[in-house]
């Protein structure tokens, strides 16, 4: 009882989260709703937010069994529903429903997986916020090395961006094209950038294969382009 207590007690403590009343996704104005009540029962499928692609809304609770949700559990349900907005959005679901049978994989793993690791990335690295490309990416305690600009040669790297050493730790990212024609500008950079990151995050913690994963690339497009025009980055910083 003691610890029940103390526990409540830190939780009333905790810095008030504010959220914005729209979230951008492509085109669409996503209304969200926090602190919403929702019908929760403890079971291991409690659901702690709603993603309602129809109504363009994402709802968010701040509690649990009557008891104040932590902080960061808030934020990654926050992330986790936005990656369902841009999956809904831009790759039309294929994301997480995407068929893994022989990978014995269930649905809900990916985006669950990818909020928790996001949440990781945009807490302990400053890759939007500031200009320029990062010299390193902290991935759950891997540190990843971004080396850029890259004009070297990389198995299986892609022509007109980069490639990933997962055994090296490390990302190589191009300036230009190989033959020199045409300089990327930095939006370009940094949405292969996200997709890299996306990348190590399957390999590593996923253990599935990119390439089984249709449409990463769009997805990943798509959550730079969500992380930039609702400054995701700095939002999340807020409630470490």
């Amino acid at each position: 009882m003691e610890i029940e207590l103390k526990r409540g007690m830190h939780m009333k403590n905790q810095k008030k989260i504010i959220f914005p009343k729209i979230i951008k996704v492509s085109g669409v104005d996503y209304k969200i709703l926090y602190p919403y009540k929702l019908d929760l029962k403890i079971t291991e499928n409690s659901c702690l937010g709603l993603h309602s692609g129809p109504s363009d809304t994402i709802r968010i609770t701040d509690e649990y069994d009557g008891r104040r949700l932590p902080n960061p559990t808030i934020v990654e349900t926050f992330i986790y529903e936005i990656l369902h907005a841009i999956d809904h959005i831009y790759c039309n679901s294929k994301i997480n429903t995407y068929d893994y049978d022989s990978l014995n994989f269930e649905y809900e793993i990916i985006i669950p997986e990818l909020a928790a690791a996001w949440l990781y990335v945009l807490k302990n690295n400053n890759i939007f916020s500031v200009k320029g490309i990062p010299k390193s990416i902290d991935i759950y305690g891997y540190k990843f090395n971004v080396i850029f600009p890259y004009d070297g040669d990389v198995e299986d790297i892609n022509v007109n961006s980069g490639a990933v050493n997962h055994d090296l730790l490390e990302i190589y990212i191009r300036a230009n094209r190989l033959d020199g024609s045409e300089k990327f500008s930095m939006s370009y950079i940094k949405r292969f950038l996200v997709y890299f990151i996306n990348c190590c995050i399957i390999n590593k913690f996923i253990k599935a294969h990119k390439e089984r994963i249709e449409d990463l690339l769009i997805f990943s497009n798509g959550l730079y382009q969500v992380i930039i025009d609702n400054n995701l980055e700095d939002l999340v910083k807020k409630y470490k």
